[in-house]
């Protein structure tokens, strides 16, 4: 089965992804990255705005649901695909709803989303099956660092990637103090747990 290279992750603020993917996943799997940028993309198919405005993107008046990326490109995505779908799983707290009134951490909003944009269907039931394995660990007690008990993690096909200006890409190289909302969660991916 064929893997395309490409996919987008979002799990809060777009430079704490690109930081764990980058600077973390690569140490894991060396040269697995071909590059990273940040950006916005929307799950809705029919949002193709030439470059949405940022009131549109943070949750002001007119905003309506883009979430902020970090687009990958894999250098053997047969190989490193699903790892990097386990690994995003490590790093962020999917069961957080971002959106929530009762949320009070940094990132709130829609645009702080976890979400999975996949490029073709194997990445789709590729994540589909890591989310579901999570979510069965999760129930099993298995897991248990995380703040809730349901993965609210959305995965989607793909759209049109915006890329986000240039002095926010590879932003905590050159502000590496600033605070994160993703940390390291599992060190390791557990055993799998029966169905």
């Amino acid at each position: 089965m064929s893997i395309s290279s490409k996919l987008a992750l979002g799990s809060g603020p777009y430079w704490g992804t690109q930081k764990f993917v980058v600077d973390d996943f690569q140490v894991l799997y060396p040269n697995s990255i071909v590059s990273t940028k940040v950006g916005w993309m929307s799950p809705n198919p029919t949002k193709h705005e030439e470059y949405p405005p940022i009131d549109v993107v943070h949750g002001g008046p007119t905003a309506d649901g883009y979430v902020e990326v970090c687009e990958v490109e894999l250098a053997d995505p047969e190989t490193h695909f699903e790892r990097l779908i386990k690994f995003f799983f490590s790093f962020h707290d999917g069961t957080v709803d971002k959106t929530s009134s009762k949320f009070r951490g940094e990132g709130k909003g829609k645009e702080y989303s976890s979400f999975i944009f996949c490029t073709d269907e194997a990445q789709a039931k590729i994540a589909t099956q890591v989310r579901g394995e999570l979510q069965r660990l999760v129930d099993k007690k298995a897991v248990k660092v995380f703040s809730g008990s349901k993965i609210l993690t959305k995965i989607g096909p793909a759209t049109m990637f915006f890329p986000a200006p240039a002095d926010h890409q590879n932003y905590l190289e050159k502000f590496p103090r600033r605070k994160l909302d993703q940390k390291i969660f599992l060190t390791e991916w557990p055993g799998a747990v029966e169905q």
